[in-house]
């Protein structure tokens, strides 16, 4: 009798549990950002899409004050200048909400219901694009050397010519919700390295807390 009380105990506290956690909203789009960088008067463009979800939190993140779960699944976008230079526009690194999971949530903001998850609904359905303001660029970085890692330079979206020469300036990057796929295993084929990287980038040369590539790693690449 005992046993069957408690297997019955067990499969409610399953079910409910399962309720809990497979019962939650869940939202996704893809946002495409593309980087738009003149040489001498040329304009050479790069992008990358990745996958954003958003998903209600089970209930106990949400008693801690957690409302909402945000994942990022896809890559950097870059683009390639003459010379086989590389200009990166990272996943994260730059200024708060810079980061993919919630740049379009930002960008968007004034297009969109101010609560959720009207807002959420509104964006995952839309076709919205925008240039990126300057307080919300991403981290842009290139390499010295594309085999080496420890090589890498934060780049002045102001003063490109500063890394790459004169008459190199970003026109503009741009960010568009799209329903184009996922874009994967381009930054491998760039950077040879990266599937070997287990520390963060430049992790052998003393870097200070708050440097803009201070823990600045894989995941700054690739997210999956």
């Amino acid at each position: 009798m005992i046993r069957t009380i408690l297997l019955v105990v067990v499969v409610f506290i399953g079910v409910s549990l399962g309720y809990c956690y497979f019962g939650l909203a869940q939202y996704t789009w893809h946002q495409k950002m593309t980087l738009e960088v003149e040489v001498d008067g040329q304009l050479y463009t790069g992008a990358s899409v990745v996958k954003v979800t958003v998903q209600e939190s089970e209930p106990l993140r949400k008693q801690l004050g957690y409302p909402l779960h945000f994942g990022a699944k896809g890559e950097a976008a870059y683009v390639e200048l003459p010379d086989r230079r590389y200009l990166f526009a990272l996943l994260g690194g730059g200024p708060p909400d810079s980061g993919p999971e919630t740049n379009a949530l930002n960008i968007f903001k004034e297009q969109l219901p101010k609560d959720n998850p009207e807002r959420l609904v509104v964006l995952s359905k839309s076709h919205l694009k925008t240039e990126i303001p300057h307080s919300h660029l991403p981290l842009l970085v290139t390499f010295m050397d594309l085999t080496d890692p420890t090589t890498v330079k934060v780049v002045d979206p102001d003063n490109l010519a500063a890394t790459f020469g004169e008459g190199v300036s970003l026109k503009r990057l741009t960010l568009e919700i799209t329903d184009e796929p996922v874009t994967e295993g381009k930054i491998e084929q760039v950077l040879g390295w990266w599937n070997n990287l287990t520390v963060p980038i430049g992790g052998n040369v003393d870097r200070k807390y708050g440097e803009p590539l201070y823990g600045i790693g894989k995941w700054s690449f690739v997210r999956r």
